[in-house]
């Protein structure tokens, strides 16, 4: 029975989440990791130096090995290649120490949560070097597959292309757009930028994001055509952020049929891009996103 004296504390501890568990609930995989690490090798140094029940000499040296490897694969923290080979060497050495422990069942279950944890950090590590060498590699081919299209925006159109649902999901009247339609609003106003302008953007007109051959904004612009100054304006812009920030990982798809639904004339895509990098939160979940360590 709990005594009347505790009874405040204990209902506080019951309905309250410890302060602890509320970080550990907004921590990563490998502080978590980490947290859980040390409060094993906690437990092995109390055995070692205050519990009352006194241990062998074989027995002491046995924990004396598995804190010490305790505090090797605690104080990794960097997550890069070099720390990699560091857990995959305590992780070897724990495999090692397994026949010493058959014939020492006291200290078994420590040393199987110990190299569990330590299995369980480095596969954290090997997992996110992986994404990132991959990001990498990707943002490589995103830009060379920018730079041909500077040369010849054909290969481009033939790279890039719309998902096979965008079409099914809209109406089939809006597949390319209709420029003899009186209907047309939109049409109406690139064909009016186009008569003032010379049927092509002039070079003020041009942003930052522009890496395509100008476009006449006339007869001859198909939805085909938008949609690929979308997708190299959306690229391009991705190279000016680093490789893990959340824009990165926005789909350029979900926003060009933004921009459709909306309506966005072409001339105003640098203006709709920008403000939806500035907001990566709408489209991506943050918690996702690998951090920058």
């Amino acid at each position: 029975m709990i005594s009347s004296s505790k009874i405040s504390l204990h209902s506080r501890i019951c309905l309250r989440p410890t302060e602890i568990l509320t970080k550990l609930n907004n921590a990563t995989d490998l502080q978590n990791i980490d947290f859980r690490i040390d409060k094993l090798k906690n437990s092995l140094e109390v055995i070692q130096f205050t519990i009352t029940k006194p241990i062998s000499p074989g027995q002491r040296q046995i924990y004396a090995y598995l804190i010490k490897q305790a505090n090797e694969i605690v104080r990794i923290k960097s997550i890069n290649q070099e720390n990699l080979e560091s857990c995959l060497s305590v992780n070897k050495s724990l495999e090692n120490y397994q026949k010493i422990l058959n014939e020492n069942w006291h200290a078994l279950v420590y040393y199987e949560r110990l190299k569990m944890f330590a299995k369980i950090k480095s596969e954290i590590f090997l997992d996110t070097i992986n994404k990132e060498k991959k990001h990498k590699k990707s943002l490589s081919s995103l830009s060379d597959l920018v730079q041909n299209s500077e040369k010849n925006p054909q290969i481009f159109t033939e790279e890039v292309k719309t998902p096979k649902h965008f079409y099914h999901s809209r109406d089939k009247s809006r597949k390319f757009l209709d420029v003899n339609s009186d209907t047309n609003a939109l049409e109406i106003q690139r064909v009016s930028i186009s008569r003032s302008s010379n049927s092509e953007f002039s070079k003020s007109e041009i942003s930052e994001f522009d890496i395509l051959p100008k476009f006449s904004i006339g007869k001859n612009t198909s939805e085909d055509d938008e949609r690929r100054v979308f997708y190299s304006k959306c690229l391009k812009a991705k190279l000016n952020f680093p490789s893990r920030d959340p824009t990165q990982f926005i789909q350029i798809s979900d926003l060009y049929r933004l921009a459709r639904n909306r309506d966005i004339p072409l001339e105003k895509f640098d203006e709709f891009i920008t403000d939806q990098f500035r907001r990566p939160e709408i489209w991506v979940n943050l918690k996702n996103v690998p951090r920058n360590k």
